[in-house]
C-alpha cells in the first residue's frame, strides 16, 4: 500500500481532530507517521520511579496542564517537549482515534491523534525519554507477537509488537491495533 493510499484511508476513518476541542480528556498522543513508507515515530520513555510507564516504548505526548485551553494544545505542548517538533507548522492532522484510557489508568481518558510529516522529522528529545525510533506502520502486524513483562512484580504474558528490539505493548499495543485496522492494515 503506497503513501498515498494509506494516508486516504486513515483519513477517511478518523473523526476530525475538530471534534475533540471540548472533550473532557487528561492527556493525548500522538501518532505521527512520515516518509515515503508512512513510518511511524516511537519513543522509549526513560526509566523513572514516579512514571507508570517507565521505560516504555510509547507514543509521543502526555497530561493536560492547567494552561492547555483545548486537548490540541497539550498534544502541541507535549510533542514539543518531548521530541522537539512542532506539529503546528510541519503536521497535516489527518483526524483522532477515539479516547481511550491504560488498564493501569481507567479514570484517565487519552485521545490519540494521527499526523503526518512529509519530511523525515529532526528529532530532539527531552529527559523524558531515552530513546526514538521509526517503523513503517504496514510492517508493524507481521511483528505481532507475545512476549512476557513484569509488572508490579506480577509476570504477564501480553500481546506485543516486536521492533527493533524493542516491545510495544499495553496501551501503546492498544492504540496501534486501533491505527491498523483504520489503516486498513488487519482484519
Amino acid at each position: 500500500m503506497g503513501a498515498g493510499h494509506l494516508v486516504e484511508t486513515l483519513a477517511k476513518g478518523l473523526q476530525p481532530p475538530d471534534d475533540f476541542q471540548d472533550e473532557a480528556v487528561e492527556a493525548c498522543v500522538a501518532a505521527i507517521l512520515f516518509g515515503e513508507d508512512d513510518r511511524l515515530l516511537l519513543i522509549q520513555r526513560r526509566e523513572a520511579a514516579e512514571d507508570p510507564w517507565s521505560g516504555h516504548v510509547a507514543l509521543p505526548g502526555g497530561r493536560a496542564e492547567a494552561g492547555d485551553a483545548t486537548p490540541m494544545d497539550t498534544l502541541l505542548r507535549e510533542v514539543r517537549e518531548e521530541v522537539g517538533l512542532d506539529l503546528r507548522e510541519d503536521a497535516d492532522f489527518l483526524g483522532c482515534l477515539p479516547p481511550q484510557a491504560p488498564a493501569n489508568r481507567p479514570e484517565m481518558p487519552v485521545l490519540p491523534y494521527v499526523v503526518r510529516l512529509d519530511a523525515v522529522p529532526d528529532v530532539r528529545t527531552n529527559h523524558e525519554v531515552q530513546s526514538h525510533f521509526a517503523v513503517p506502520l504496514a510492517d508493524l502486524p507481521a511483528t505481532e507477537g507475545r512476549t512476557v513483562v513484569e509488572v508490579r512484580g506480577r509476570v504477564l504474558s501480553v500481546p506485543a509488537f516486536l521492533v527493533e528490539g524493542q516491545v510495544v505493548w499495553g496501551f501503546t499495543f492498544r492504540v496501534l491495533e486501533k491505527l491498523l485496522a483504520t489503516a486498513g492494515l488487519r482484519g
